[in-house]
């Protein structure tokens, strides 16, 4: 009874009664984040990641440069691809990479019309394997050959073609 006296209390006096607040909790649940460590590098070419003989990532990796020289008819172009790597630790066995063969600096090309990125293929390599398909160029995701001295010889090679008429045999990407 005194609790309904005291609302007609509030009632005749034009008070309200109080809404119930929002609350807090007095604690922050704990989050955890991870992300994979690489050695590797972004540049407007690409990126790599210099890897031991344990397939362990190691020092530092970034491209110093890349190149071709052009040469064939229309779509019938070849193409000399070369990638230079900068490596910083000495046990690197090989490169993981992913580059943008777009961004290729010309070293000379006598090649009549237009390259076909729809078309192009890598051809087979004995210093590198693609892992990405054929149809993701001209971004190129692909491993260097193991035990090969980086500190001395940091540069790859490999052959593309921009149409099947240009070459004969299987492509190196799938």
């Amino acid at each position: 009874m005194g609790a309904l006296a005291a609302a007609a209390m509030l009632a005749i006096a034009g008070g309200t009664v109080a809404s119930v607040a929002e609350t807090q909790s007095a604690w922050t649940d704990v989050t955890y984040a991870s992300a994979a460590v690489t050695s590797g590098t972004w540049s407007t070419t690409g990126t790599c990641t210099a890897m031991n003989s344990a397939n362990v990532a190691v020092g530092s990796c970034s491209i110093a440069s890349m190149t071709y020289d052009g040469w064939g008819e229309q779509n019938k172009h070849l193409r000399n691809m070369y990638i230079t790597f900068k490596v910083t630790d000495q046990s690197t066995s090989y490169i993981v990479f992913t580059v943008d063969l777009s961004q290729a600096k010309v070293g000379t090309d006598s090649s009549v019309g237009a390259w076909n990125w729809p078309t192009a293929v890598t051809l087979p390599s004995s210093q590198m394997t693609p892992t990405s398909a054929c149809s993701a160029l001209p971004k190129l995701s692909g491993r260097t050959v193991s035990g090969w001295n980086w500190t001395t010889s940091s540069t790859i090679y490999f052959q593309m073609a921009d149409s099947p008429s240009a070459y004969s045999g299987k492509a190196g990407c799938s």
